[in-house]
């Protein structure tokens, strides 16, 4: 049973090319982002709304008490710190919501491809067993997607006995 498609969309080149450079442009924006490697990435913990306000109300009580900041704590680099982190707050949070906007649509657009290849690929199959000219090589060349599947059965060999 075939499904029914949800999308029949596409990108223009001329729409292609401004997501691309509003997606530079952001980067260029933000010279100092980093990349973390997986391990680097277990040695951070991530923020959460409790860890923001936690950190807001530590900053503001440190700005107002002095006497209680050990001389190894920056304030103004603290306070740099958490201003970072409140202004990255801001670019993510849409853009994740965008993220998973632009991953949901690209698997229903990949999974409706996707179906519509198997069904051109084994159509393509069913001509070239009924020996339609020129259906071979196309299967043959599709066929490369799914290797070691064989389409016929192995049969298994036969062990003499002595």
């Amino acid at each position: 049973m075939v499904k029914e498609n949800q999308l029949s969309e596409s990108i223009d080149s001329i729409a292609m090319d401004t997501i691309q450079q509003s997606i530079t442009t952001i980067k260029s924006q933000l010279p100092f982002l980093l990349k973390l490697s997986p391990n680097q990435r277990q040695g951070y913990s991530r923020m959460g709304d409790k860890s923001l306000a936690f950190v807001e109300k530590a900053l503001a009580y440190a700005e107002g008490n002095p006497h209680l900041v050990p001389p190894y704590l920056k304030v103004p680099e603290f306070r740099k710190d958490w201003e970072l982190a409140k202004s990255l707050t801001k670019v993510i949070q849409p853009l994740q919501s965008l993220i998973e906007a632009l991953d949901d649509t690209l698997m229903v657009a990949g999974n409706e491809s996707y179906g519509a290849a198997l069904i051109f690929y084994n159509s393509a199959k069913r001509a070239a067993n009924n020996g339609v000219q020129g259906t071979q090589s196309i299967v043959k060349d599709l066929k490369q997607r799914f290797p070691g599947r064989n389409s016929s059965k192995a049969v298994p060999k036969q062990v003499d006995e002595a």
